[in-house]
């Protein structure tokens, strides 16, 4: 007969009926949960790689495949250090690995299978499966972002520089600004002091100067203009010319500018007032007229100048008599000349003949007999003197002493015989016994011949230089 079950193998057999239900239920939701996830898995746009604890992929999504342009088999060959083109990846995947972070973010380049790099953002977690740790890393391609990113960025440095520069431009044409108002001012404050200036200097003017327009009404005038009407120059302003100073009722017939308002030029006339008024008397005037045009070449005003010249007119009346009385005093100075030079011609002819007349006296009854005496029972001393006595005569024959006495009138009669004797080659102790003189007195007088004869300071010698004197 069989043995019933007990209450505790009822139970636990009742338990472990429930188990394999519940087994057989969580098969089935795994089941159905791991087909959701594949579907997730394969469809994903983002690239997925599971790997294990080295790293080595164990599986990979279709994006991954074509992110790389790797088969699924060819990638499952390959550990993620095997792709990542630097290190960062694969110190990241260590980090999660070792416990040291639970996740991670980090950007990193992929070498495809052409070998071109693949910029991309992956993140990264390890979870656990069958009783193994599992690496499961998302990778986003980020190319066209990190392309869109430096575009941005080099939008933005470009913009900042363009915002650089422009600020620059504007700080440089504030400066400018700043710059051109200063100068402004220094140049209006300049023209203010410029145009007072201008203001002095035509009311100093001896000139009447004012400004009309075309039909002589006066503009402007300066201080000189209404001297003689004792008036102020504005009391001018809005009156004809030509009724204000000469009481006419029309332009003067010779105005100059009448001519420049139908010329266009400057117009010059001197003009012969018998009336004007302020001043007694006929008066005559030195007139310019300036025309003054617009753009359009148009003549809007004139310029007048006016000087009183009747004094300079009356003056050259005075000088054309005096000339006429100059040119007959100098007819008969021009004759009184003419005689002179006929005397200093007569008088030149008178003197030349004279000294002929010397030299051949000289010549003829001097040294014959000069010539006699050296021949006779002379001692030394008088020899000298006959020697010196000869070549004097010599020099007067020569024309040595007088170009001495002309040509340095400065040169005294004792300073005249100490050259003569130098010019003889005489040493100064010989020049002071013949003219019973001192040795110093001698040296002086050489030392003041160097300075008359503009040798002082030089090395020429004196005795050359006296024999250059023919």
């Amino acid at each position: 007969m069989t043995r019933k079950p007990t209450y505790e193998e009822l139970e636990r057999r009742i338990k472990e009926v429930e188990e394999a239900v519940d087994r057989k239920a969580n098969e089935a939701a795994l089941q159905e949960c791991l087909e959701k996830y594949r579907v997730v898995f394969d469809t994903a746009n983002d690239a997925i790689f599971v790997c294990d604890e080295t790293g080595r992929f164990v599986d990979v999504n279709q994006a991954a495949c074509e992110s790389l342009g790797y088969s699924k088999e060819e990638l499952l060959q390959l550990s993620n250090r095997e792709i990542d083109a630097d290190e960062r990846g694969y110190e990241a995947f260590l980090k999660i690995r070792d416990g040291l972070a639970e996740q991670a973010t980090f950007e990193v380049n992929q070498r495809k299978k052409d070998g071109t790099l693949l910029a991309v953002e992956i993140t990264g977690s390890f979870f656990g499966c069958q009783r193994e740790r599992m690496s499961v890393a998302i990778a986003r391609n980020f190319t066209e972002r990190k392309q869109a990113e430096e575009m941005l960025q080099k939008a933005h440095d470009e913009l900042e520089r363009k915002v650089e520069e422009r600020t620059a431009e504007l700080v440089k044409a504030n400066e400018e600004l700043k710059q051109e108002i200063s100068e402004r001012k220094r140049v209006e404050g300049a023209l203010r002091e410029s145009e007072a200036q201008k203001k002095a200097i035509l009311d100093a003017s001896v000139d009447k100067i004012r400004l009309v327009d075309t039909d002589m009404r006066i503009i402007w005038a300066n201080k000189t203009t209404t001297r003689e009407l004792n008036m102020a120059p504005e009391d001018l302003v809005g009156q004809l010319c030509y009724r204000v100073f000469f009481d006419n009722d029309a332009p003067c017939s010779l105005c100059p500018s009448k001519k420049a308002v139908t010329s266009g030029n400057i117009e010059h006339n001197i003009m012969r007032h018998r009336y004007s008024k302020g001043i007694e008397g006929e008066t005559y005037w030195d007139n310019y007229s300036v025309p003054i045009k617009n753009e359009s070449g148009d003549i809007i005003n004139l310029i007048q100048i006016a000087r009183n010249i009747t004094e300079q007119v009356q003056g050259g009346k005075a000088l054309r008599e005096r000339e006429k009385e100059l040119k007959i005093k100098t007819k008969s100075l021009e004759e009184t000349n003419t005689a002179l030079r006929v005397l200093l011609k007569k008088r030149d002819e008178d003197r030349t003949e004279l000294e002929e007349k010397v030299l051949s006296n000289v010549k003829e009854l001097v040294l014959p007999y000069l010539g006699k005496l050296k021949r006779t029972g002379l001692d030394q001393r008088q020899k000298t003197f006959v020697s010196i006595l000869e070549s004097n005569i010599d020099d007067i024959i020569s024309p040595f002493l007088r170009r001495m006495s002309s040509r340095y009138l400065g040169l005294t009669p004792a300073q005249i015989q100490v050259a003569n004797l130098v010019r003889q080659g005489k040493r100064t102790k010989d020049i002071a016994e013949l003219l019973d003189l001192s040795p110093k007195t001698i040296e002086d007088h050489r030392k003041n011949l160097r300075k008359k004869l503009g040798l002082k300071n030089k090395k020429a010698n004196l005795r050359a230089h006296l024999l250059s004197i023919q």
